[in-house]
């Protein structure tokens, strides 16, 4: 049939091979243990921001950024996937655990007066949500990078 969609002649990469930024160095990586709650969560999210500064607290001492240094994050939360209505998405997961990483990415004041992390450094994210493996704890593994220079 002409006109039809072939995939063979489709030009699809292989794999999926994510962008590389310039690492300066590696910070650290945290793990912080507990269900992965998105912002707005209530009591669950207070857990859940709680397990992940224990999980700063637990790496401590470690050498933090240097100030205004730019940052890369990767992210993967390990939660059951349900793939339901309430499932989270990943941006409101990230925006709770960002809230609770203070003590790695530093402060900023907002114009209302309010302090919260300084995600705004962050120049390259990689997420990923995945479900839970047998015996596999919940939570997240976050690994913080140093970028080399001030440009991405």
């Amino acid at each position: 049939m002409p006109g039809a969609y072939d995939p063979s002649s489709a030009s699809v990469p292989t794999t999926w091979r994510p962008l590389a930024p310039p690492v300066r160095r590696h910070v650290e990586t945290f793990e912080p243990v507990g269900r992965p709650t998105p912002y707005a969560g209530e009591e669950n999210e207070r857990k859940w921001k709680q397990a992940v500064r224990d999980s700063v607290d637990a790496k401590r001492p470690f050498v933090p950024p240097e100030e205004g240094a730019r940052l890369a994050v990767r992210i993967e939360f390990r939660l059951r996937l349900r793939r339901a209505a309430d499932e989270p998405d990943p941006d409101n997961l990230l925006k709770s655990t960002f809230d609770a990483m203070e003590g790695v990415l530093g402060e900023v004041v907002l114009p209302n007066g309010k302090v919260q992390a300084d995600d705004r450094r962050i120049d390259f994210l990689e997420v990923v949500k995945r479900q839970v493996r047998e015996g596999e704890d919940w939570g997240a593994s976050i690994e913080v990078y140093e970028l080399d220079g001030a440009d991405p």
